[in-house]
């Protein structure tokens, strides 16, 4: 599955561990936003208890235009992070 995700010069493979450090890292860096692509699980459990905007793609509402809008007038208000969870949707790569 690993073999998947697309390697570029901007990809690292880090442990759940080193999550929380390396969100911070591009956080602060703040020229880039951060992807995560999680083929466990795991990252969804661990941002689902993170201060964040968390939006659900198989939830009926979650996608509505007015809740992502409120979802990112919340991240600019407060600076807090926006997040899709695509759940087990999968995503072709060009």
């Amino acid at each position: 599955l690993a073999d998947l995700v697309p390697k570029t010069e901007h990809s690292a493979r880090i442990g759940l561990r080193m999550l929380a450090d390396s969100l911070d890292e591009v956080r602060k860096a703040g020229k880039r936003q951060a992807l995560i692509i999680d083929l466990s699980g795991n990252a969804q459990t661990f941002l689902r208890y993170r201060d964040n905007n968390m939006l659900v793609s198989y939830k009926p509402g979650d996608l509505d235009p007015e809740r992502i809008r409120v979802a990112v007038l919340g991240a600019l208000r407060f600076g807090k992070p926006v997040v899709v969870d695509n759940g087990d949707l999968v995503v072709e790569w060009p």
